[in-house]
């Protein structure tokens, strides 16, 4: 994880009453999970979005009974309706599953890098339907106003998320999210659009922290 991610971000949590964050792709609360410690040990506000019905329901168990969580059952996607995205079937045994337990994505090319370790992976990559919806119209729906920090990991899809951000309406002050699965091209773009809109960045081999200069 990159340093100055948690520090800032804490500091910043303590400091600010109405802080507020969203959690696009939120899985299942736990896993590789960047916020998790803080949502449940300071009493994070936010909306956490997870369009796959089993980690949605993982989800919602992993906060059962924390206050000032909001919970969406959609991916975020460019247009408002159903969309078709790739991830481990049902029918993988639970060993597979214990193994795999890995994020679906728009994107097949991705879920099959995970099969040159997992070779019983390939026959059980399959396509699902998920609702979808635009980045605004989820936050007006769940009524949220100010952002305080995004944290985004959708396998391959970063990228597309970050360019729905209303920059004049509700621009955070941080945003972390995963870039290792973005083409080189579009892991540039993404950090430029960023320093334009007032940011400055750091970044790993996985992740890219941007704060508000």
């Amino acid at each position: 994880m990159i340093r100055n991610f948690p520090k800032m971000v804490i500091e910043a949590s303590r400091r600010e009453k109405n802080f507020f964050f969203v959690q696009v792709g939120a899985h299942d609360g736990k896993k590789h999970d960047p916020i998790h410690r803080y949502v449940v040990g300071m009493g994070w506000r936010g909306l956490l979005i997870e369009p796959i019905p089993r980690y949605f329901a993982k989800l919602k168990e992993t906060y059962r009974g924390i206050k000032g969580l909001k919970m969406a059952n959609y991916a975020i996607a460019k247009k408002n309706g159903v969309a078709k995205i790739w991830g481990v079937s049902e029918r993988a045994p639970w060993w597979l599953w214990q193994l795999a337990r890995t994020k679906d994505s728009f994107a097949k090319d991705i879920m099959l890098k995970r099969t040159w370790f997992m070779p019983g992976l390939t026959e059980y990559i399959v396509e699902k339907t998920v609702k979808t919806s635009r980045l605004q119209a989820i936050l007006k729906a769940y009524g949220v106003g100010a952002v305080s920090l995004y944290v985004i990991d959708t396998e391959g899809y970063d990228y597309e998320v970050i360019k729905q951000i209303d920059w004049a309406k509700n621009k955070p002050q941080y945003l972390y999210y995963e870039h290792m699965h973005l083409t080189n091209e579009d892991v540039l773009d993404a950090w430029e659009m960023l320093r334009r809109n007032g940011y400055r960045v750091e970044h790993d081999g996985r992740n890219t922290f941007a704060y508000s200069a």
